[in-house]
């Protein structure tokens, strides 16, 4: 943990990540369990394709899903359905272990972001990490019994196709903004440029509609840097094509050939040919979904605070603006900088499933794409809070209390006695307990 000043401090941070690592673990394995259960699940848990595209092929450029699924199938299949003699059960916990390690490596990234750009210290670290990962939890809480959440997938296979890419993406794409932020080299030695482009090509090879995440910071920061290029007039054109395309590590020609090689590939694929929709149909049932989305799954309790949040680290950021602080020049960058991602992905999103199919925004793995920029922002705007005015972290610790509760109740905590679906619910845990 690099990011960690001392020792004292690693075992903090540490000992929460053990914590959180606890209680998904619970939550994935005990209370809701990835279940092998979909005909796409029992297909691709025993099916490993090659490592490269694959022209024609029903998914050509899925690489990443299509590999680590079938290797986990494989290892619960060969090494862990021999040791606990039940295949489902083998099956869920490889899967389910995977999805923590996962989130947590995607929490692990955040908080290394939010710490080097704010300089927060370990407490304010851990408040702004769990609040990052348990609004996740919250913001599609609603009244009904079966609770919607972003870090959740129709079934196994779309655990796999969407929500793990989308993790993994924007873990990488968190590690950028770091690096980016801080003007710290990408790669160093030529190891970890081959690391860092074995990332990229996983990344990109993912899934088309989750590596927006990783390519939303690039291309802010593309664009960005060509309006300073264009500012910038002691650098001639040939230099600054050069910083452009050379510099940075290759990053940006790197992401531009392999996003232009998923691009082909995926039009020329079985899945792409299939479709066949009409956009103007798709187009209006888009418009309903999104209404249903904002009317009925988004939370606006916590929608109105996050917002609330964003606009008093504004407020703040400007009355401290003319210190001239480093610290009100880096809130400024990420207002910007996850402000351009939230649109820019939530655009890319629904025009995306216009054309592959309305219905499919619907799933709380796709909105997950479309809200989660929107939440870092509502966070580093909390880190920032509590980095300019560090009374704020005495009333932390009791509002982490209070979302962790709400997360834990089914519905939001109100108990519909007149609701079929709901009492069913209660008698079956009654059921359970009654037979233990």
């Amino acid at each position: 943990m690099k990011y960690i000043n001392n020792k004292r401090d690693g075992i903090i941070y540490s000992c929460f990540l053990i914590l959180m690592g606890a209680l998904l673990l619970i939550h994935y394995i005990c209370i809701r369990p990835i279940m092998i259960c979909d005909p796409d699940d029992w297909t691709y848990i025993s099916y490993i394709r090659q490592a490269v595209p694959l022209w024609g092929a029903w998914n050509p450029a899925k690489i990443f899903p299509e590999t680590i699924e079938g290797l986990l199938g494989d290892f619960a299949a060969f090494v862990i359905y021999p040791i606990v003699g039940k295949y489902g059960y083998a099956m869920s916990y490889v899967f389910g272990i995977f999805l923590v390690i996962c989130i947590l490596i995607y929490v692990y990234a955040f908080s290394s972001m939010i710490r080097s750009v704010y300089e927060l210290n370990v407490y304010q670290t851990c408040i702004c990490s769990f609040m990052f990962l348990i609004l996740h939890f919250l913001v599609l809480k609603s009244s009904g019994v079966r609770d919607k959440y972003l870090l959740t997938a129709t079934n196994a296979n779309c655990f796999m196709n969407y929500l793990v890419p989308a993790l993994f993406c924007s873990s990488l794409g968190f590690s950028f903004i770091k690096k980016r932020m801080s003007m710290a080299q990408l790669a160093t030695t030529d190891f970890n440029k081959g690391i860092f482009f074995f990332l990229l090509y996983m990344a990109v090879f993912s899934n088309m509609a989750s590596n927006i995440v990783l390519l939303a910071p690039i291309i802010y920061y593309f664009f960005a840097d060509v309006f300073q290029l264009v500012k910038d007039a002691s650098k001639s054109g040939k230099d600054r094509i050069h910083y452009l395309f050379v510099g940075q590590g290759g990053l940006y020609s790197i992401v531009i050939v392999l996003e232009m090689i998923c691009l082909v590939y995926e039009s020329q694929g079985g899945r792409a040919n299939d479709l066949e929709m009409n956009l103007r149909e798709e187009a209006a049932s888009m418009a309903v979904n999104l209404k249903m989305i904002i009317n009925d799954d988004i939370n606006k309790g916590y929608l109105y605070c996050m917002m609330g949040v964003i606009v008093i680290a504004v407020t703040v950021w400007g009355a401290k603006k003319k210190a001239g602080e480093k610290i009100e020049a880096r809130f400024l960058n990420v207002f910007k900088l996850f402000t351009f991602c939230t649109i820019l992905c939530s655009i890319y999103t629904i025009a995306l499933f216009i054309r592959v199919g309305a219905d499919k925004i619907l799933r709380c793995e796709n909105i997950m794409v479309m809200y989660m920029y929107f939440i870092v922002l509502s966070v580093m705007s909390l880190g920032y809070i509590l980095r300019q005015m560090n009374k704020t972290i005495i009333a932390m610790p009791t509002a982490c209390f209070i979302l962790f509760i709400n997360a834990c109740i089914p519905g939001g905590g109100v108990m519909y006695t007149n609701n079929p679906e709901h009492l069913t619910c209660l008698c079956t845990k009654t059921n359970r307990l009654l037979r233990a």
